[in-house]
Parts: C-alpha cells; structure tokens; sequence
C-alpha cells in the first residue's frame, strides 16, 4: 500500500473547492512570483542590464496577463515593486571599485558627486517613477502599512538621484511615511529594517545613529517573516555600519553569512574589500 492516501470529495465539493480557492491564492501567488524572479536577478547579479530588461519585459507580460484575476489594490502594488526592481536593477554598481569610491564620497561628506556612482540615473529614475505612480494608485485605494512603506523606500532612493530641490522637498516626508507605515503595522518587518537602517545609512550630522541602527537590526534578525533579501539587507546593514565605526574585524562574519545568500552581489564584494583593506 502506497503512502500517499486518496482523498475522497464529492465532486460537487471539489468543483466548489477549486473555483473558490484556488483563483485567490493562485493569482496572488504568481504575482508574487514574478516579482521575486526579478528581485532575485537584482541580487544575484550574473547578468547585465539588458539582460535584466529582457526579463522584466516577459515578467511584465505576465503581471499584466495576471491583471484580469488581480483586485486593482493588489495589480498597483505588484506593478510599483516590479518597477522598483528594475530601477534597482539600473542603480546598481557595476562594480566592487566604484562601491569603494561610492563610500569614499560618503565619508567625506561630498553628498552631490554621489550620483556621479551610477551609470544609468536616466533609466533609473524612469523605473522609480513608474512604481511610484502605480503605489500612489494603490494608496488611493488602500493606505495601509505595506503600502505607505514601499512608497517611503521608492521615494528614498530617489533622494539621492534626482536635483538638490527633490531631497530638500521631499526628504523630510520619507521618514513620516515610514513611520505612518510602523503605526499602522509596528510588526511590518520591512518597514522595521528599513528603520533600522536609515540610523545607519543616514550621517549622524542628519540624524543618522549607527549603534542605535545596529542595535535595531540585530534584533529582527531571528523574527519570523524575514525572507532572503530581509535577512541580505539586515546583514549587510549591519556591516556597514561597523566598517564606518572603524569596527571591521566585527564586520567580517556578518559579510561571510550575506555572502552565503548572493554571494555574487557587487554592493556586498566592495563592503568585503572595505573591511579587509582597511583592517
């Protein structure tokens, strides 16, 4: 005897049970899908731009084919995170030097040669502008926790890209948006990394407080609900924050766990070279 057992339904049950189910779990399901897809080839970084762009053209093929069995809040949502990935995807670095120089410019304080970093703004700025259009919609029907935070992420990496005047207009509202999003939900664990790192990511003189970021981040890491890129970016934040404190020995095991996930991520490798050249 096998030991798969059959199921016995009546068939009038199980046409029930798959014209209920599964069209709300499926086409949500694939969604999500997608958009991991594309998130991964960002990470992972085996492939060029155009390779990228030829698979976000078929991914969003498919999101589209998807959009008849999607509520519109869930279409709009999908729609911003896949063109956030892609602008991701653009704003990359191409390569572990220029993430050293990037840094450099960061110690110094030269904020505006930042952009001189990345070799797409153009590209970049078109994609991050798309998902916000589309989140924007989606928070037109649902201002929700999840909702505001990927709008406080798109809008935070376009601080850095678009003229002085964006981040003069706009840079106060990515941190209230954020916290909108916390009170909304205080268990979002996205929006909570995303705190975490901003105290790191941010110069003190802003705001910025690297060992409360730290402290923040050390303690998500072990909550249910982080996937991949939560447990990277907890990981890598963490890192950084060490090798700008002149910590760098304690920085190496948390790069040897981030590198266990995309070990072929360019922003990872030029933290690595970081925290050994200046060791």
């Amino acid at each position: 005897m096998g030991l798969v057992k059959k199921m016995k339904l009546p068939l009038a049950g199980l046409i029930v049970l798959l014209c209920t189910v599964l069209p709300l779990s499926a086409s949500s399901r694939n969604a999500s899908d997608i958009i991991n897809d594309l998130m991964e080839d960002v990470f992972q970084q085996k492939l060029s731009d155009g390779e990228i762009k030829a698979r976000y053209e078929g991914y969003s093929e498919e999101l589209e084919s998807l959009s008849a069995s999607l509520s519109k809040s869930e279409y709009f949502y999908h729609k911003s995170l896949l063109e956030y990935w892609m602008g991701r995807a653009y704003q990359s670095f191409n390569d572990t030097e220029t993430v050293i120089n990037h840094h450099q410019d960061v110690l110094d304080g030269h904020y505006l040669k930042l952009k001189r970093h990345y070799s797409a703004i153009e590209q970049t700025v078109h994609h991050y502008d798309l998902s916000l259009q589309a989140i924007e919609a989606y928070l037109e029907i649902e201002k929700d926790s999840e909702g505001l935070r990927q709008y406080s992420e798109v809008q935070g990496q376009m601080i850095l890209l678009r003229p002085p005047g964006y981040a003069l207009k706009n840079g106060l509202s990515v941190k209230r948006t954020l916290k909108k999003s916390l009170k909304l939900n205080p268990d979002n664990i996205k929006s909570k990394i995303m705190e975490g790192a901003s105290d790191i990511y941010t110069p003190a003189v802003y705001g910025g407080n690297i060992d409360k970021g730290i402290e923040k981040l050390e303690e998500l890491i072990l909550l249910p609900g982080c996937d991949r890129e939560d447990i990277f970016n907890i990981y890598t934040g963490i890192a950084y924050g060490l090798i700008v404190s002149d910590r760098n020995s304690e920085a190496g095991p948390w790069l040897s766990k981030a590198k266990d996930i995309y070990p072929h991520n360019i922003y990872l490798n030029g933290l690595i070279r970081l925290a050994e050249e200046e060791q």
